[in-house]
């Protein structure tokens, strides 16, 4: 005569199976949820770093082109108003 698990002993090893999956998938969503979290934060702070940077590309055009302005009208009033060297 074999010695197998009763029906009962099968559905119980069944369900600790299961309850341990469950368990490990409850730990695996938490973890993807700190993930997400980090990550939000991570392209809020880049999206602060972009727009400070385009801020600051803005200013740099900006002041170049008043330096070319200032040097065109420089070397304009040298000539006497001639665009000609």
């Amino acid at each position: 005569m074999t010695t197998e698990p009763s029906r009962l002993d099968q559905i119980e090893s069944i369900l600790f199976q299961v309850a341990q999956q469950q368990a490990a998938n409850t730990q695996a969503i938490a973890n993807l949820g700190v993930k997400i979290d980090n990550l939000t934060n991570d392209v809020v702070n880049l999206t602060d770093i972009t727009m400070h940077s385009i801020q600051n590309a803005e200013n740099d055009r900006e002041a170049w082109q008043s330096e070319i302005k200032r040097i065109w009208e420089y070397l304009r009033d040298r000539n006497g108003g001639s665009y000609a060297a």
